[in-house]
């Protein structure tokens, strides 16, 4: 099994496809090192988002957050890109996805990233990985589920750091469940 992966996290104003994203995190994770190697943090330019959904009840949940979370998505003051040159930089970043991309969901972020691409994401839809799926077989309990920090939750680096801790717990798992002699399709590439 791969021993590096990618995690993408997406911070946004709603909860559809069509959502203005406002963050855009994609670390690569070295099991090995038991951390994060490199992450990317990508701010989209939310003008070139006019077309975008935002939502009441997704706004009024954010005003409810941490304040760093809120200042992640509200107050951000740095650059902000241009989708073209955000696929660009995914592009070259996701290049050597060696363990796939994973997200948690990816019924989220895949299609949310899916629609805000045009349908052409940065990165082939066979490397895509569904984390949630993973958790449900492997630890329907949460047992292995990680502490996390409530100050730092809904920052797209900070959940990144996170889901991938845990995704790296629930491989664990499975490599101690499956046996050497077991492959499955996709993981063992």
């Amino acid at each position: 099994m791969p021993r590096t992966f990618m995690m993408v996290d997406c911070e946004t104003l709603a909860l559809t496809p069509d959502a203005l994203i406002t963050q855009i995190a994609v670390g690569v994770y070295d099991r090995d090192a038991g951390q994060i190697t490199s992450m990317l943090v990508l701010h989209p330019d939310t003008h070139e988002q006019s077309n975008r959904r935002i939502d009441y009840d997704t706004v009024s949940w954010w005003m409810k957050q941490s304040a760093p979370a809120r200042e992640a998505v509200f107050g951000y003051t740095g650059e902000r890109f241009k989708k073209a040159r955000i696929r660009e930089i995914l592009h070259a970043f996701c290049a050597n996805a060696e363990g796939g991309i994973w997200a948690a969901p990816s019924a989220f972020d895949f299609a949310l990233l899916r629609d805000y691409f045009d349908a052409c994401t940065p990165w082939s839809y066979r490397a895509e990985r569904d984390m949630t799926t993973l958790r449900r077989l492997i630890d329907p309990d949460s047992t292995l589920e990680p502490p996390s920090d409530a100050a730092r939750e809904h920052d797209a680096a900070y959940d990144v750091e996170w889901q991938s801790t845990y995704l790296t717990l629930l491989l664990a798992r499975f490599d101690r469940l499956r046996g050497p002699d077991f492959r499955l399709q996709g993981l063992d590439k």
